[in-house]
This record gives C-alpha cells, structure tokens and sequence, in this order.
C-alpha cells in the first residue's frame, strides 16, 4: 500500500479476476501445470492470459513452491507492458511475501530499473545499494568478477610471480611471458 501509495496509483479493474467455467474446471490444475500454462502465455506475449494463470496458481496454491515465482512473473508483465508502477508493486509484493525465495534478488533488481525507467533515480539507487548490501552471495560474486578480470588483464599485461605475489608490467623474458622464481 506504501508504494501504491508513493506511485500514485489504483487498482486496474482490467486485471482483476475473471470468473468462468473455465476456471472452476481449473481448480483442479496443478500448481506446476498452472505456472507452466503462465509462462507459456508470458512466452507468447499473451500477458492476460499469464496474468490470470499465476494469480490462479497463488490463489489455489499460495505456499507452493512456484508461487513466488509466479508472484515475480506478475511483475514481469507489467514490466513488459511498460506499467512501471505497477511492476515495482508486485516486485514488492515477492519481497515482502517470499523473503527467503530465489526472486528476491532478481525483485530489487527489476525494481531499481523499473524506479529508473520512470525517471526516478535516486529511488533506483537506493534499492541497487540495498541489493548490494543485503545479498552477501552477490557481493562474494562481485569479488570473484573482480578478481577474475584482473587477472584476465594480468594474462595479457607480462608479469613476474614471486611465492604467489603478482608483480604485475615487470618482463623477465623477451617473449613477455609469466616466470615464475
């Protein structure tokens, strides 16, 4: 309600459930059959269809192991139909519902760059520097890039290696080869 709120927006009517036989017959669907019938929708860019599947899957199945995937593929949908405002809500939503699932990362990031998309700057950074600061794994996989890059640009800069220390732009040789002493 905060960011509804914040973002100036109300309920679309034109995505609010609709009832028909059909989805009573649904009822008896998978949460796996109804997350794939979503993302084969999403896939086909019909994004109503998606749209009604995963809300489906989280009606019938709200701690399923797909439901907060199918929560972030809401998002996705709006996402796509450039409804910024509404994507960041969902995006919240898998936050705030799923704290300890596999989306949370990739919510903040679809947040800060849909806050970007609206030209909100300073509220994408925000969230960026939160991603960074609350994800531990992606900070040891921003060190381990690092890490990896420089050492891309050692294999290309000549070097000499001392009991493990890199002296990096030292040549021992004319062939501008690693030696190791």
């Amino acid at each position: 309600i905060r960011l509804e709120k914040y973002l100036n927006i109300k309920e679309d009517p034109s995505f609010k459930k609709k009832k028909s036989a059909k989805s009573a017959s649904v009822k008896s669907a998978s949460d796996l059959t109804l997350f794939k019938a979503g993302k084969r929708a999403f896939e086909s860019s019909n994004f109503e269809l998606a749209s009604l599947e995963y809300k489906k899957l989280l009606k019938l199945y709200p701690k399923s192991r797909y439901a907060d995937d199918a929560q972030f593929w809401i998002g996705e949908i709006f996402f796509q139909e450039k409804w910024y405002e509404k994507a960041i809500i969902e995006y919240e939503k898998v936050i705030e519902a799923y704290p300890k699932g596999d989306k949370v990362t990739s919510a903040l990031l679809k947040q800060g760059v849909a806050f970007k998309e609206l030209g909100d700057h300073a509220s994408a950074r925000l969230i960026l520097k939160e991603l960074i600061n609350s994800n531990k794994e992606l900070n040891r996989l921003t060190e381990l890039s690092n890490e990896f890059q420089y050492k891309l640009k050692l294999e290309r800069d000549p070097v000499i290696v001392i009991k493990n220390k890199v002296y990096p732009g030292t040549v021992l040789n004319i062939k501008k080869s690693v030696r190791k002493i």
